[in-house]
Order: structure tokens, then C-alpha cells, then sequence
């Protein structure tokens, strides 16, 4: 159960598994510019679902301004969860604009 959890959290927080789908494999990302902000896909497989995930990042001076989100999403195809990883980053855009960086602590 511990590896489950630091599997999971790996994949969240950045490490060796992240971004990767079925099979160890480097999952596929397709940024897209949205509104003066770039949002980055990241689903996840876990458990044979895919996991709504991504970044959304915005250059601000020489500063790059990044937030990792997670959404309880489940999938069944990694295109599916990409394309709602998309809506959740240009729903969370809409509602906070440049708050959706305060979330994290910045």
C-alpha cells in the first residue's frame, strides 16, 4: 500500500513517474495558450483510469508562475481526461485569473 501512495505521489509532485502513462511510458502533453496562459495536460493512468491533471503556467517579468492541479476526474481514455484537464485549467483561468498562483502559496 505505501508503494501505491508514493507512486501516486509521485506523479502529482513531480517525480521519476510523472507524467508517464500505461506502462512506464512518457505520456504525451499538448500545450495549448489560452488567455495569456499556457496549459499543459497531464493526466495520469491509475488503476486502468485516467486521472484529470495538469499545469497552468504564466511568464510574469522574468518569473514563470506555475500551478499543479489534480481533479478527482476519472477516465477511461487518456484523450478524455486531457481534453477535460484542458476545461478544468480554463475554468480555474476564468473564475481566478492570476489568483490560481496564490493557491500554492506564491
Amino acid at each position: 500500500m505505501a508503494g501505491g501512495l508514493s507512486k501516486f505521489l509521485s506523479k502529482i509532485l513531480g517525480g521519476p513517474m510523472s507524467g508517464r502513462g500505461a506502462g512506464g511510458k512518457p505520456a504525451e502533453t499538448a500545450e495549448q495558450e489560452y488567455n495569456g496562459y499556457t496549459i499543459r495536460p497531464a493526466p495520469f493512468e491509475d488503476h486502468g483510469q485516467w486521472i484529470t491533471s495538469g499545469v497552468i503556467e504564466k511568464r510574469v517579468d522574468d518569473e514563470v508562475k506555475q500551478h499543479r492541479f489534480i481533479r478527482a476526474d476519472m477516465y477511461p481514455g487518456r484523450e478524455s481526461a486531457a481534453e477535460a484537464s484542458v476545461f478544468k485549467a480554463k475554468q480555474m483561468i476564468d473564475m481566478m485569473g492570476d489568483d490560481v498562483f496564490a493557491v500554492d502559496g506564491d
